[in-house]
This record gives C-alpha cells, structure tokens and sequence, in this order.
C-alpha cells in the first residue's frame, strides 16, 4: 500500500485536495479532526494528557477545555512538545489501523492530511508527499473568509508556521489560476503506476 502524506500552510487548500482525493476512490484520514477526536474518545491517551496539564483540561461534559490547554502552553515550548509526544503516536497508531482497514476494502493508496507533518516528522513514514502551495496573499483571504477572523491573526499564525513549499514529490498549485482537478488527476496516476510496479 501507497501511504500519501498531503500537507500545506492555512489557506493552502489541502482539505480541497483531500476531497478530490476522495471523489477519485483514494481515502484520506483526516488527522487534525482525528486528533480532537481521540482525546476525547481515547481514554488511554485522555489519561496521558490529564497527568501533563492536569484535570482541568477537560470540562464537565468530556470535552477539552481549549481556553484552559491554549493558556498552558502558551510560549511554553516543553509543555507543547510533552503533549505533541502524547497525541502523535495515538494518532499514527489510528492512522494504521485505519489503513490497514481500508487495504481490506481493496485501496492501494491511502492520504494522510496534516498541517503539521513535517514539524512532526512523521513525513518520513510516507512513500509520498504532496505539498499543497499558494500565494501567502491568496492564503491569508481564503483563511480570514473560512474562520472569520481578522487579517493580523491569519498574518501572526502564518509567520509561526513552518514553510512546506518544494519540500514534497510532488507540489500542487493552488493558486486560483491552475486546474486542481488535473494536477490531482495526474498525480493519482503516478500513484496508481507506482502501486502496480510494486505488486
């Protein structure tokens, strides 16, 4: 099985890539509502972060008190990588069994969407990377558009990410001025190729 790894900055368009994906037959995991999901539903990994931040970091109802977690690791760099330590391994251990879920139903090729994959090195555990890419002023409106936020914060969470642009296989063009549906398209072909040479 081909294990795709589509990343890109905030506005770059990778959820439009993974539904292409999708509408093409290729699966993708979403890992950032996964994410949110586990620690909730997880109760090893809810245990985990309880002993790191302390019970107050889930309300009343079992859900994550993200005022209360955002204002603990807020410029506390070894606080934020205790609980990447945390949640990264919990969430790469879904993926696979995800994956291994979906190679039962037959798929060769599998997408994993993250914002954050190659600050998390787990790059290194795909076959392939897709880097979805745009202009940061194209980024910046199509941010502020879909979380209705004002532009100084779009520009402060952008400058704080770590850049993708050239560091994949394969970059897709996300400008408005491209065809997404092709470039996606050619690229599955690869893909597909790839994963019938290595039958």
């Amino acid at each position: 099985m081909i294990k795709l790894g589509i990343t890109g900055g905030i506005g770059s368009g990778k959820s439009v890539i993974s539904a292409l994906l999708r509408i093409a037959d290729v699966p993708v995991y979403d890992s950032d509502s996964r994410a949110k999901d586990l620690q909730t539903s997880d109760q090893d990994l809810r245990r985990q972060l309880i002993e790191v931040l302390g019970a107050e970091c889930y309300l009343a109802d079992g859900q994550l008190n993200k005022p209360f977690i955002a204002n603990k690791i807020f410029n506390d760099k070894q606080l934020l990588s205790a609980i990447n330590n945390i949640v990264h391994p919990a969430v790469w251990k879904d993926f696979e069994q995800w994956a291994a879920q979906q190679a039962d139903k037959g798929h060769q090729i599998v997408g994993f969407e993250s914002a954050i994959l190659f600050q998390s090195h787990l790059n290194e555990r795909f076959d392939y990377i897709w880097t979805v890419e745009a202009p940061t002023d194209v980024c910046i409106e199509r941010a502020c558009k879909r979380d209705n936020k004002q532009r100084e914060l779009i520009e402060a969470r952008i400058k704080n990410q770590q850049p993708v642009n050239g560091l994949g296989d394969t970059s897709i063009n996300n400008d408005g001025r491209h065809s997404l549906i092709e470039q996606v398209m050619d690229g599955i072909a690869k893909l597909r190729l790839q994963a019938q040479l290595d039958l």
